[in-house]
């Protein structure tokens, strides 16, 4: 699903809303939560928590609270709507949609705990270090990928990789594909503060002796 939703747009800004938006932040997508009422979608922004409906919840700033209905929808790619009936006169939802809610948030403290291990230890998600390799694999010139380690320093992330370049390529044509990676990398990893890439000619054999001795994630 992530290859082809990138920007999902949630319904209705109550508590299951609110944490469903949540849910999807932490894994990575763009979400638009949008409210009903304009000072609710104000109190959001500004405060990070649905304390009407989600308190003790925190609302990562990567959701964008909107009461603009069409703003909210525009471009995305997938639009969910979150508990709508209840305002048709359907009250059999409440228990349903709070025993919903609680298991959300069991799912965004499971979530939030392993991030916060992964921090303590300086870990990376593996899902990132899986979309680092498929930038780097986009790229025909890279062969191999000999070395990567990423790593967080407080609230930033850090990459170090060695690829394997086509050895026709002059030192000044390496150095602009390096320079090219790091740029895509950049833009797809808002938190990446640093990317060192060495490049080296890519040869069968190039580099076996000291192989075992290389860690090519950390």
């Amino acid at each position: 699903m992530r290859d082809r939703v990138r920007t999902v747009a949630v319904v209705n800004a109550g508590g299951w809303g609110t944490a469903l938006a949540v849910k999807l932040a932490n894994q990575g997508y763009e979400v638009r939560l949008w409210a009903r009422r304009k000072e609710q979608a104000a109190r959001i922004a500004a405060e990070r928590e649905n304390r009407e409906y989600l308190p003790y919840v925190s609302v990562p700033p990567t959701v964008q609270v909107t009461s603009d209905l069409a703003a909210a929808v525009a471009d995305a790619d997938a639009v969910v709507v979150a508990a709508i009936a209840v305002w048709l006169g359907f009250p059999i939802l409440d228990p349903i949609i709070g025993i919903l809610i609680g298991i959300a948030i069991v799912f965004v403290t499971r979530d939030a705990a392993r991030a916060i291990w992964y921090r303590l230890m300086d870990a990376v998600d593996p899902e990132l270090i899986e979309r680092v390799e498929q930038i780097i694999g986009e790229h025909d010139d890279v062969k191999g990928i000999q070395r990567l380690q990423m790593r967080w320093l407080g609230h930033r992330m850090v990459a170090e990789m060695t690829l394997a370049l086509d050895p026709n390529l002059s030192i000044v044509q390496s150095e602009a594909i390096t320079d090219h990676i790091s740029h895509h990398l950049y833009h797809a990893l808002p938190t990446l503060a640093e990317a060192t890439i060495a490049a080296v000619p890519w040869e069968r054999g190039y580099g076996q002796e000291s192989a075992h001795h290389r860690v090519r994630v950390s």
